[in-house]
Formats: C-alpha cells, structure tokens, sequence
C-alpha cells in the first residue's frame, strides 16, 4: 500500500497503529459507503423520540 501524501495522520488504537493520509483523512470513509447494500439497517432497532424541553 502506499499513501500519495507528504504528511499522514497516525492514530493508536488498542495495539493498532493507522495511517492516515493527511489531506484527505476521508476518502476511504467516503469509497466505502459503496459497498453498503441497499437493505443496510433496514431492521435498525431505534427508541422512540424523547420530548425534552428546550434549550
């Protein structure tokens, strides 16, 4: 693998280490959703809405 970056980003997580190119700390984030199917999350489990009052 090889980052085309003059700077990276290196983050510690447990006993792994990430590199991280600098100007586009994002992109893998972004080209991954592709690979996601449409049915992702479909069954979500979520809470109802709280009513708070406002802030």
């Amino acid at each position: 693998m090889r980052i085309n970056d003059d700077k990276v980003y290196i983050k510690k997580v447990g006993n792994t280490l990430y590199v991280i190119p600098y100007h586009n700390p994002w992109q893998n984030l972004f080209e991954s959703l592709e690979f996601f199917t449409s049915d992702f999350m479909d069954e979500r489990n979520q809470p109802d809405k709280q009513n708070r009052e406002s802030l």
